[in-house]
């Protein structure tokens, strides 16, 4: 039936999508989020390496095929649990190879971070003490490499490593004293992902740029510490554009409100007090919400072949479901409309809560534009 197959894991990106209509705001976000963070410069203060020769020398070698269902060579090995321990502790971080260590991409990292590594070609080990005898902290998580890749000049070269290593146990730390290591080595930790927030750090020439997402199931309604200092902030949300400073208390935390999966960017200045509109915040009122009567006006206005006819329910739920059988294959858009007056209650604000919207929505009342509905929340 129309309109056709598609392979599943593809994007149907076009007029007979059901986003399509809307997709202008996606692609608004898109932009907002992109001017922000195309910007500046990273901000990530660990370089953690990436062991490629331990992966090689595992069972599989070089058949193991990096796709999105078999994640295993990355997230169950020593690099991928440093990884994750370092994103859900608040520190930012890159990946460093053997070719960009030599290349002196460490240098602007704070710390060189090693996972627990069996095999080191020799060239890579070297960088590594050149830089921590510069000062550079080097870490090497739970052990010291204990061999090197290959068997050419084998006995030569594993004899040259343990002759490097050797005195070097001063570099190792374990899981439990990692994070005093990062801390006493100057690394910035973000004291938000204790609230279940990520971010993306990144600097511009008055301070930094944070992009902040709640990928948890709560809500975030409260004071949030940054790692850096500031004296004043912008907050923007990426997907109205809306922009307003923010509210700082004594200790110069900025207090946020976010839903589940809900993102915002702060702009933070080092040394510049704020100046403009106050960013909103909303207080809930804990009273009766108020259930919305009366007949919805289904009406089906383009893209499908054929319209379905118009229909009136008492429910707000999908046409497949209250409308006729050319209701239920169709895939398009249509206006529910619904007559109401609200209650003399003194409210600074309302909120409707559509339930499941079903793939994005306009909202207007009284024949002006109110909301886009196109993401989660």
């Amino acid at each position: 039936p129309w309109p056709g197959w598609l392979f599943y894991a593809s994007m149907e990106y076009n007029p007979r999508n059901a986003i399509w209509r809307d997709a202008p705001f996606l692609n608004a976000y898109v932009t907002r989020c992109q001017s922000i963070l195309q910007s500046g410069n990273p901000s990530n203060d660990v370089a953690l390496y990436w062991p490629i020769y331990d992966i090689w020398h595992s069972p599989e070698g070089m058949q193991q095929r990096l796709t999105v269902h078999g994640p295993e060579w990355l997230t169950e090995s020593s690099t991928g649990e440093a990884a994750k321990w370092l994103k859900s502790n608040g520190y930012g971080f890159d990946y460093i190879s053997d070719r960009q260590l030599a290349a002196g991409l460490a240098k602007p990292y704070r710390v060189v971070m090693v996972p627990k590594t069996e095999h080191m070609p020799i060239d890579t080990l070297k960088v590594l003490i050149a830089l921590a005898d510069e000062g550079k902290p080097v870490v090497f998580l739970e052990s010291l490499p204990r061999d090197v890749p290959g068997f050419k000049d084998y006995n030569q070269r594993r004899g040259e490593l343990q002759s490097l290593v050797k005195n070097k146990e001063r570099m190792v730390v374990d899981w439990e004293g990692l994070r005093d290591r990062l801390e006493s080595s100057g690394v910035r930790r973000e004291p938000m992902v204790d609230s279940g927030l990520e971010f993306i750090r990144r600097t511009h020439e008055s301070g930094f740029h944070y992009f902040v997402a709640n990928m948890g199931e709560q809500p975030v309604d409260g004071w949030i510490a940054l790692g850096t200092p500031l004296e004043s902030a912008v907050i923007m949300d990426p997907r109205s554009g809306e922009t307003g400073m923010a509210t700082l208390n004594e200790d110069n935390e900025i207090y946020l409100q976010l839903l589940p999966g809900e993102t915002r960017i702060l702009r933070t200045f080092q040394n510049k007090a704020g100046d403009g509109p106050s960013w909103p915040l909303l207080e809930n009122v804990k009273e009766d919400p108020l259930t919305l009567e009366g007949k919805w006006n289904v009406t089906f206005i383009e893209v499908d072949p054929k319209l379905p006819d118009p229909f009136e329910t008492s429910e707000l739920e999908s046409w497949t479901e209250s409308g006729g059988e050319e209701s239920k294959r169709f895939a398009g858009t249509a206006r529910y409309s619904l007559e109401f007056t609200l209650p003399e209650t003194k409210a600074d604000d309302w909120t409707i809560d559509l339930g499941e919207v079903r793939e994005s929505a306009r909202v207007s009342l009284n024949g002006k534009p109110a909301a886009n509905l196109w993401s989660v929340p």
